[in-house]
């Protein structure tokens, strides 16, 4: 899992459509800092199209799992 998100987050960094595919790997087996990136993938239109629902929805679970700053992208995007 620790290993998918950082290659997802190295694929960010260049690559987005590779670093969806590797956060979401991470994210669904409930890696917050995966799944608050995935948020930002989705809320920027990064690698994905902009999309804040989803991006909501991987914030609040980045939320739920200790992310803080993931509860500010909240409250920006609602």
């Amino acid at each position: 899992m620790e290993a998918q998100y950082i290659l997802g987050l190295s694929y960010y960094r260049g690559e987005g459509v590779e670093a969806v595919y590797w956060l979401e790997q991470a994210a669904n087996q409930g890696d917050a800092d995966a799944q608050y990136y995935l948020g930002v993938c989705y809320e920027f239109g990064k690698g994905v199209v902009q999309n804040y629902q989803t991006a909501y929805f991987w914030y609040l679970l980045a939320s739920a799992n200790g992310i803080e700053k993931a509860k500010d992208n909240m409250d920006r995007i609602a």
